[in-house]
């Protein structure tokens, strides 16, 4: 049996003062952000997907929901914190102080091997790459299990980009060199027999 995971990141965030808002609440799709996720549903609705499954955070709710209302509206969506967005540090910070002297050495690790950050930051434990693998892999294996051709993720930046490269058996740095998951992008994992074979840029 040949198997379809889509993975697709959410629309464009109103956020104007640019904080990174990690897995905290209250952060809603842009108007833009709106408007593109209804054109993507056009691109979308020509697939054969069974199921909608999505991070619960608004902006990735919000993306599932127009997807389904423009272009799948007889499919379910489910909602899981498994793949819910990787938090650190950085939540409710502001891009310019992350940017800025202080916190230079992580910075620079996330860029080049976010495998390597620590882990306790400041007096707080966070979740470390090797864990957010960890999840990204029992979701997909949680996926197939449901024996559905063709599945449709809205998840986030770092939980899809984890995703596909411990898949690939690929770096995470190796991956970002070459590539890019931007709002509304795609991936799509393909299995045979539960077994990974390929993976595609397409809806």
């Amino acid at each position: 049996m040949t198997q379809y995971i889509t993975f697709l990141r959410h629309a464009e965030v109103e956020n104007k003062k640019e904080i990174i808002y990690g897995a905290l609440e209250g952060y809603f799709l842009s108007a833009i952000g709106v408007k593109n996720t209804k054109k993507k549903a056009n691109d979308l609705k020509n697939n054969p997907y069974q199921l909608i499954i999505s991070s619960p955070l608004e902006r990735t709710k919000q993306t599932a929901q127009i997807v389904k209302k423009e272009a799948l509206p007889q499919i379910e969506i489910e909602y899981t914190k498994e793949i819910i967005e990787w938090v650190y540090i950085t939540q409710g910070m502001s891009r310019r102080v992350w940017n800025s002297g202080k916190y230079a050495k992580l910075k620079a690790i996330y860029d080049q091997d976010p495998y390597q950050l620590p882990v306790e930051v400041e007096g707080q434990k966070f979740e470390s790459f090797v864990q957010m693998q960890s999840r990204m892999q029992k979701f997909i294996k949680q996926t197939l299990a449901k024996n559905l051709s063709h599945v449709l993720v809205v998840s986030h930046g770092d939980p899809i980009i984890v995703a596909i490269c411990s898949t690939l058996g690929i770096s995470y740095h190796d991956f970002k060199q070459k590539n890019k998951v931007d709002n509304l992008s795609t991936n799509t994992l393909v299995f045979e027999n539960k077994k990974f074979k390929e993976l595609r840029d397409l809806p």
